[in-house]
């Protein structure tokens, strides 16, 4: 396995050069944070039910034991998205989540939930888990500082450098979990579909994060004083979070 691990990192590097991540060097407007944190909301959930379909189809008791540990680390995290969207006024009802504005991020999330069900071994379903991995490690190294100091004084949680950090230390990082998937033998037929899906992932999510740098572009920054104010403007979704049930978790 040791070779798709190799072309899951090389690919992420193709990830990283995307336009969104120059854009994000920078600190965001407030407007371009709003545009980002909105158009995540259908990923941000999909991401859960992917862990945890993916999990339950693992055979192999230690790769299975990785996937568990993956889902629960990640477990809760679309808590912190939802409480970011309300102290940012970046809140979406579900016309809007599911309208045209935000097709093309339910589409892309459904490639990936469709890559946990179409997995035929689980050399494929953990080399999903290493995809994502690796793309979000790029994600939220740019998210955090491009989310902070634009004027607001919120302890963010989604979109924080405690979030980046926990991604970072993940156990599936870790060197002994390393040391082991390294170690799995594929056949030629194991290897060419997990390099397969590894391809159509990271095509997916290249899709989704240019998406992203569109709307960031297009997004107007309607306050010229570059502050957010709690409460300023409207909330949009109440029925978004009431759909996930508060702040239920499953680990």
């Amino acid at each position: 396995m040791k070779s798709v691990v190799e072309q899951i990192r090389g690919r992420t590097e193709r990830f990283r050069a995307r336009p969104l991540f120059d854009v994000m060097d920078r600190k965001g407007r407030p407007g371009e944070v709003r545009s980002l944190v909105s158009s995540l909301t259908f990923f941000v959930f999909a991401f859960q039910d992917v862990l945890r379909m993916n999990e339950a189809r693992v055979v192999d008791a230690r790769l299975r034991q990785i996937a568990k540990v993956h889902r629960r680390e990640d477990a809760g995290h679309d808590i912190w998205f939802l409480n970011d969207m309300e102290k940012l006024n970046a809140e979406r009802d579900l016309r809007w989540v599911f309208g045209p504005e935000h097709q093309v991020v339910r589409e892309c999330s459904f490639e990936v939930v469709a890559e946990a069900l179409r997995a035929e071994d689980d050399a494929t379903r953990i080399s999903l888990l290493l995809a994502l991995e690796s793309a979000g490690d790029v994600f939220f190294g740019k998210a955090f500082p491009f989310c902070e100091d634009v004027g607001i004084d919120l302890s963010l949680e989604y979109f924080s450098r405690p979030h980046w950090e926990v991604e970072v230390d993940h156990d599936v990082f870790g060197q002994p979990q390393q040391d082991l998937l390294e170690g799995i033998v594929l056949s030629a037929l194991e290897r060419d579909r997990c390099v397969a899906m590894v391809e159509r992932v990271f095509a997916a999510l290249t899709r989704m994060v240019d998406h992203f740098h569109d709307a960031i572009l297009a997004a107007a920054d309607v306050r010229a004083s570059g502050h957010f104010t709690i409460g300023s403007a409207a909330a949009m979704s109440r029925p978004v979070r009431q759909a996930r049930g508060g702040g239920n978790q499953t680990t």
